[in-house]
């Protein structure tokens, strides 16, 4: 069953980098290269430099856009730029988004899911792989150890019982605020109390969970995991990577199928019906989700 847990995440300090809205970004594949040239332009420290880092002259396998990013990396958390939240927490996000002239509101969770391959539990896919893409996000992986923006995953929750108790756990906290590229008005809070994220990952756990967007990260991950796995007992005398290591895990964003402010395309809908209802895995064809899940909300450091 899915493991949900919370986590110490990574964020940015507004008295570095201003306003959030300044340093947050699309994910990597909605990042057009008009796009790309603004937000590197908007701030300094925008998170695209870790999410889509840009091509240089005279890049190669030790100097690259992935080795850039890690850099910058490693430079904001030494700066204080990026600091680490003093407790593990889940965090509530609420996306406030207009399609089609409609207002919508998407309430999800954002945490680390144990990694499991599709088809060995009840973590499903229903995206078939492109594998150059899965290896660019393999080699940011290797670089960075680092998520800097959620898989997106969806579970049934009919009743409203995971987001009622979310919803009381944030009542009356403010929360960090940013209106992005899209116009979406992203809300988040830190939940640092262990009771409520147990009782979370408790109501989660036994529920098939469905990878909505980011399925090239997710099968990445799987093998940055498999990977660190295999050469950990040659540098740690024998021993196995431990169970509770953050490359076991990915950073994911879980809304509930039945959240009015999801707007899954109609393939990608049909798809998780069909795994519902027979465990067969029918790849979509479209499969937008709209609105994307931004980078540099909440960051995941993997060592």
């Amino acid at each position: 069953m899915p493991s949900l847990i919370p986590f110490r995440g990574f964020r940015y300090d507004p008295s570095h980098v201003g306003a959030l809205a300044n340093v947050i970004a699309p994910p990597w594949d909605s990042i057009s290269p008009e796009l790309q040239t603004n937000l590197y332009e908007r701030h300094p420290a925008n998170v695209v430099r870790l999410e889509r880092n840009r091509d240089e002259p005279g890049d190669d396998q030790h100097g690259n856009r992935h080795t850039r990013a890690a850099r910058f990396l490693r430079a904001w958390r030494e700066q204080g730029v990026l600091v680490q939240d003093p407790a593990a927490a889940i965090y509530v996000c609420h996306q406030e988004f207009e399609a089609d002239g409609e207002s919508f509101l998407r309430q999800g969770i954002v945490a680390r899911v144990r990694l499991e391959r599709f088809g060995t539990g009840n973590i499903h896919a229903h995206l078939a792989i492109d594998p150059e893409q899965k290896q660019d996000r393999l080699a940011l992986l290797r670089s960075c150890a680092a998520n800097t923006s959620p898989v997106v995953g969806l579970y049934p929750d009919g009743a409203g019982e995971v987001q009622a108790a979310l919803e009381t756990a944030v009542a009356g906290q403010p929360p960090v605020e940013a209106r992005d590229d899209l116009g979406v008005y992203h809300r988040l809070w830190a939940v640092a109390d262990q009771t409520i994220a147990a009782r979370v990952a408790g109501l989660i756990g036994p529920r098939p969970l469905y990878i909505a967007a980011g399925h090239h990260r997710y099968e990445a991950a799987c093998d940055y995991r498999d990977q660190l796995a295999a050469a950990w007992p040659v540098e740690h005398g024998g021993q196995s990577l431990p169970s509770d290591h953050p490359a076991r895990f990915i950073l994911i964003l879980v809304c509930g199928l039945d959240d009015t402010g999801l707007l899954p395309s109609a393939d990608l809908l049909e798809a998780i019906q069909q795994v519902r209802e027979t465990g067969v895995l029918r790849p979509a064809g479209s499969t937008a989700l709209i609105p994307p899940a931004p980078a540099g909300l909440v960051i995941n450091l993997l060592e």
